[in-house]
């Protein structure tokens, strides 16, 4: 119970940990064998960060906890049942951000940074006798104290997430309709449309989709691009595995952007779960992604990952050919180019990527658990063509990284995170260490100092860049449903190049407050 009393806590302080404390307490939940609660964990996992590369390995843990612990699903419900079947949850922030920066010791200090930002969040929920529904809705709102006119970033408004669920009671069929988001089946995130789904047959369940991709949460609906696919799960087809072959069109101003086909093969038993996915594009005769991530729990509570993730970047699609054109849609560039020609340019404009991490995370002792991997990266070169300059590759990069998680080091429920990170290529070198500790004080205040030091080197230019990032963070819980935050820090930069050393700083203020009910 120790390991989810500390990922709890990690959960209830805002910051960069959020997506590994969420994982880790589902897992946590799940060998506790608390499967309901760890199911719920997993959701919330990929409502929130289902776009990361960790939402693959959580869907996999996931599906396999749906599959080996499903009962049977309720026929029918009376009508006292469902009245009172309603279901209510909002989540609000609201945090104020100052920036102050001095970009050279001989200038003068700015505000580079005031506004006010606003996170709603709200779910709507209710069990039926035929169907069951579910409504969300997240919005963001940044409200700039500066002005456009003196340089602030204006007024902004986001939807990450507004759709309805139906499911079916006593059929198997479910239906999501409005902004959502997918990263399998072959659909490449966020969009506008519906998600249909229907088990046809035990373990057998056909989905479709179709929409109007989202290039930016900052953007309504626009239709300009929209595409259409559809897939089909084989659920434990040989033993533990699961295939699911999947098909996709789509178009942009009325020609051919993507059409696809792929499969994605998951396993997942007690200690061992592998996730691969290769997506081969037809129309363009190219690969878009092919991809094997797997993970593997030894019986010393050891666990293995290994990574490779080969793709195109970004991913070939006609509309590539609008990189670095002063144009915005592809009807423009019909006035110019054939759409063969502009086919052409798209390829040039894309390059190929790969990448491979292999990890480990082990506990040290009662009180410590590391987690370390080494991953290799490169991106090709693109192609100069249509007036844009072609992009250079990275070279391959080399990045190392250990962190290490102690609890109740000062007391019984603080939690210690060091972090040391290092990177290299031909270009330059880099490393970077964290320490991040949260304290409590009481039974409701907990405080959480940050120090943060990084050096980024470049052999062949000469330039050198230093970073010295102290902060303390007051976290507040009131009550279980609220939560008040106050950060303030400072930022430290040493620029060096053949030119001269030039100093700058940054202070910052964070505060404001967050509610569940």
């Amino acid at each position: 119970m120790s390991h989810i009393r500390d990922y709890t806590r990690l959960l209830e302080e805002p910051g960069e940990h959020g997506a590994e404390a969420r994982e880790n307490l589902g897992v946590a939940r799940e060998k506790n064998g608390q499967t309901a609660h760890a199911a719920a964990e997993y959701r919330r996992f990929l409502d929130d960060y289902g776009q990361t590369e960790a939402a693959a390995r959580v869907r996999q843990r996931l599906n396999g906890l749906v599959t080996a612990s499903a009962a049977p699903r309720e026929r029918l419900r009376t009508d006292e049942t469902a009245a009172r079947a309603w279901d209510i949850q909002t989540g609000i922030s609201q945090y104020y951000r100052r920036d102050l920066n001095r970009f050279d010791e001989d200038q003068p200090e700015i505000t580079t940074l005031s506004a006010l930002f606003t996170d709603l969040d709200l779910s709507v929920s209710r069990s039926g006798t035929g169907v069951d529904w579910r409504g969300r809705v997240a919005v963001n709102h940044l409200h700039d104290l500066i002005g456009e006119e003196e340089g602030g970033p204006g007024d902004r408004q986001r939807v990450s997430y507004a759709y309805l669920d139906l499911t079916g009671v006593q059929d198997d069929w479910s239906l999501r309709f409005g902004r959502q988001t997918l990263n399998n089946w072959g659909v490449l995130g966020r969009f506008d449309g519906a998600h249909a789904t229907y088990d046809w047959a035990p373990e057998r369940r056909v989905h479709v989709m179709t929409g109007f991709p989202v290039e930016s949460t900052r953007s309504s609906v626009e239709t300009h691009r929209q595409f259409i696919g559809a897939a089909v799960d084989f659920d434990r087809l040989i033993g533990e595995w699961t295939v699911s072959p999947f098909i996709t069109q789509q178009t942009i101003d009325g020609i051919p952007d993507r059409q696809a086909v792929g499969v994605d093969v998951r396993y997942f038993d007690e200690r061992r779960s592998l996730t691969s996915m290769l997506d081969y594009d037809v129309d363009y005769g190219e690969l878009n992604t092919a991809l094997v991530f797997g993970t593997w729990r030894l019986q010393n509570r050891v666990t293995l990952t290994a990574l490779f993730d080969q793709r195109s970047s970004p991913v070939l699609t006609t509309r590539n050919a609008l990189i670095g054109q002063p144009v915005s849609t592809i009807d423009e560039l019909l006035l110019v180019w054939t759409e063969e020609e502009i086919r052409q340019i798209a390829r040039e404009r894309t390059s190929d990527g790969r990448t491979l991490t292999l990890g480990v995370a082990a506990p040290l002792a009662e009180r410590w658990q590391v987690n370390a991997d080494v991953t290799l990266t490169e991106i090709g070169d693109s192609v100069a063509s249509a007036g844009v300059a072609a992009m250079p590759g990275t070279g391959m990069q080399t990045y190392y990284s250990a962190s290490f998680v102690g609890s109740a080091l000062f007391g019984a429920s603080d939690v210690s995170i060091f972090n040391v990170r290092a990177g290299q290529s031909d270009e330059f070198t880099s490393s970077q260490i964290t320490w991040d500790v949260r304290l409590p004080v009481g039974r409701k205040l907990r405080l959480n100092p940050r120090l943060k030091v990084g050096v980024w080197e470049s052999p062949t230019t000469g330039r050198r860049r230093e970073t010295i990032t102290p902060s303390l963070r007051l976290l507040l819980n009131p009550s279980r449903r609220y939560r008040l935050e106050l950060e303030v820090g400072n930022d430290n930069f040493t620029r060096t190049d053949r030119s001269g050393v030039q100093e700058a700083t940054g202070r910052f203020v964070n505060v404001g407050y967050r509610a569940d009910f």
